[in-house]
Formats: structure tokens, C-alpha cells, sequence
């Protein structure tokens, strides 16, 4: 329905009377269709407008009940609450269920959903995978050549490999008030989007920086690239990783650095120079305020060259069992997934600046 506007009625009013006084003077001849047509469509519009603004006054009037009703209890239960599309009745409380929902489409998608969660997830190459760990395979670079009919088949000096990756758990936690999340659709919805923030957010630093559990130690693509020290982020040396990335058959997608470096490169480089450089991505700091990309520093990379494996299905949990929570009522809801460490198809293809010494 259009939005009431006294303007948009008085518009058409206006439109639809003019048609209708030119067509009422007498035979318009080939005008009087489209004549017609104005009338119809401007009073449909008044018509429209008229009882929108009746449903308004309708909603306003009925406003006291209205916020009575969502005071009131609602016989909305907390097993009826839905994180990552799963209910909790088919969750296991205190232990990790698999939200089976998101299956079907690609996680990152969810990761990064509301725009502040993985801001590289959506450029890396990504796919999901069911078993315990994904196999990749890397296409080597290959250099061709001539040969006569008689001559010597060379060595394969460059095999195409194949490896796995080792899933991590990403996870973060957060906590309710156990009737508030049950009674209140946006309660739910806001906790699923700080879940999935979070999650996104921590798996950006997963990519760029790796990290060490109890069972692996994944390296980021921070260290698994080539490292230059430049005495500036300055438009000579994006310029300079840009052509080192094309050297190694790759095409620079994006220049990756923290919120400030953006800002500086944005206001150092000038502006006829600016667009010829890859996008610009700039990625915050944790919640918490730890630094996901150092300062001084920036990736030039060809992103489409990273792979990072994602477990099909999210993970759910949940209790109100928790001490801390269940002195509260309050409900303790977690959200997991797991990513797959990152592996580049060539080092050059990511380069990492530092600015150093001159």
C-alpha cells in the first residue's frame, strides 16, 4: 500500500480534475484515451490514499492496546525461539546441534548477512564441505613450450596438489532474558544478528592472522604471503603490489587494511590514481578492541586465489543452566561455525605491506 502523503493525494486530485474538466468541453479525439487513462490511475491513487490514511488513524486509535498486547504475556514458548533458522525444542540443551536449515545455502551468506560481520568471506573463495575436513586441489602454474616430433617428453616438475584443511571452531556466546527472548520476535532477531557478527567478524581475523587451539595451528594469509617493508602506504607501493600480483598470473581484488590505513590511503593517494587501485576493504577491530590488521599495514591480494572451507550447518546451543544465567532467568545461547584454515593457490598472489624504516 502507498504511503499516505497529503501531497501525493492533492497531486492526484488535481491531475485526475484537470483530465476530467479537458474531457468534459467536448470530442478530444485521439487525446480522450489517454485522457481516460489519467482519470483512472488518479483516483485509484486518491482512493488509495484515502484509506491508508484511515488505516493510520485506525492504528493510532488502537495504539493503548496495542502496546498492552506486548506487555501482555504470550504464549510464545522459549523452545519456539529460532537461532540460525533452528528451534530450540530440537536443540540439545547444553550440548551443540547442528542447525540443519542453513545447509542448503552458502554460510557465508549468514557470516556477513547484516553488512558488520566477515567482510572477506563474500570475496574469498569459499565452499561448504560435510565430512570431518575438506580436500582442496591447487592448479600449479605451468609453463608451456615447443617441441618436435621425436623429442623427450619433459619431467613433471609441476604436480597439481591436493591437501586438507582442518575446520575450526568459531563461536560466540550471548545471553537473554529467558521470557524477553521468547515473548519478543525482536529479541530473537537481534541476538541471531550479534551471533552471526561475531562469528563473521572473528573469521575475518581467522583468515588474515590463522590461529593455534588445543588440536591444530592454522597459518593466516598474513604470514602465507609475501611481505615487503615500504616506507609509506603510498600510491607507489599499491602500485607495486598490484604488478607483483599480475606477475604471478593473478589480478589484485581487493587492498585490505584496517579502518585508519583506509582513511590515509584514501586521503595520500590522489584522486586521478585512486580508481585504478583494487577496492578498498577495510576491516574493525574485534568487539573487544583487539586489532585484526595491524596499523601500518595492508594486503594487496588477488582473493579469489584463497580458499576457506566452511562446514555445512551452524551450530547451535544453548542453556539456562548456567550459573551466571540462571541466577537471572536468563537463557545462555551460542552460535559455532566451522572454517576451514585458509590456503592461497600462490604466495604472491597475496602481498602484505608493513610500513618500516626508510
Amino acid at each position: 500500500m502507498t504511503k499516505f502523503s497529503t501531497a501525493t493525494m492533492s497531486a492526484a486530485l488535481k491531475a485526475r480534475d484537470a483530465a476530467a474538466a479537458e474531457l468534459a468541453k467536448g470530442p478530444t479525439g485521439s487525446r480522450e484515451a489517454s485522457l481516460l487513462a489519467t482519470i483512472r490511475d488518479n483516483d485509484a491513487v486518491v482512493r488509495e490514499a484515502i484509506a491508508n490514511g484511515a488505516a493510520v488513524q485506525s492504528q493510532t486509535e488502537a495504539g493503548l492496546t496495542f502496546r498492552s498486547q506486548t506487555s501482555a504475556d504470550n504464549t510464545r514458548s522459549l523452545g519456539s525461539v529460532r537461532v540460525f533458522g533452528l528451534p530450540l525444542t530440537e536443540a540439545r540443551s547444553t550440548d551443540w546441534t547442528v542447525a540443519t536449515e542453513t545447509g542448503d545455502e552458502l554460510l557465508s551468506d549468514i557470516l556477513s548477512a547484516s553488512g558488520s560481520g566477515s567482510r572477506l568471506l563474500p570475496l574469498v573463495r569459499s565452499s561448504q564441505f560435510t565430512g570431518s575436513r575438506a580436500r582442496i586441489a591447487v592448479a600449479p602454474r605451468l609453463t608451456a613450450g615447443l617441441s618436435g616430433r621425436n623429442d623427450p617428453l619433459s619431467a613433471l616438475a609441476n604436480p597439481v596438489t591436493s591437501g586438507l584443511t582442518d575446520p575450526f571452531k568459531v563461536q560466540a556466546f550471548v545471553s537473554a532474558d529467558r521470557d524477553e527472548v521468547a515473548w519478543y520476535p525482536q529479541v530473537e532477531e537481534a541476538l541471531n544478528i550479534a551471533l552471526a557478527d561475531a562469528v563473521g567478524a572473528a573469521t575475518d581475523a581467522f583468515i588474515l592472522n590463522g590461529g593455534t587451539t588445543t588440536d591444530h595451528t592454522a597459518e593466516g594469509i598474513i604470514e602465507g604471503g609475501v611481505s615487503t617493508t615500504v616506507t609509506a602506504l603510498d600510491a607507489a607501493a599499491l602500485f607495486g603490489a598490484v604488478a607483483r600480483v599480475r606477475n604471478t598470473g593473478g589480478e589484485a581484488s581487493a587492498i585490505v587494511a584496517n579502518p585508519d590505513e583506509v582513511a590515509a590511503i584514501l586521503t595520500n593517494v590522489d584522486g586521478s590514481k585512486i580508481d585504478k587501485l583494487p577496492p578498498l576493504v577495510a576491516i574493525p577491530d574485534l568487539a573487544d578492541g583487539t586489532p585484526v590488521i595491524a596499523a601500518g599495514a595492508a594486503l594487496v591480494a588477488d582473493l579469489s586465489a584463497v580458499y576457506v572451507g566452511i562446514r555445512a550447518g551452524l551450530e547451535v546451543f544453548y542453556t539456562t543452566d548456567e550459573p551466571s544465567v540462571h541466577a537471572k532467568d536468563a537463557v545462555l545461547i551460542g552460535g559455532r561455525a566451522r572454517i576451514g584454515n585458509p590456503k592461497i593457490a600462490a604466495a604472491g598472489r597475496v602481498q602484505t605491506l608493513t610500513v618500516g624504516a626508510a
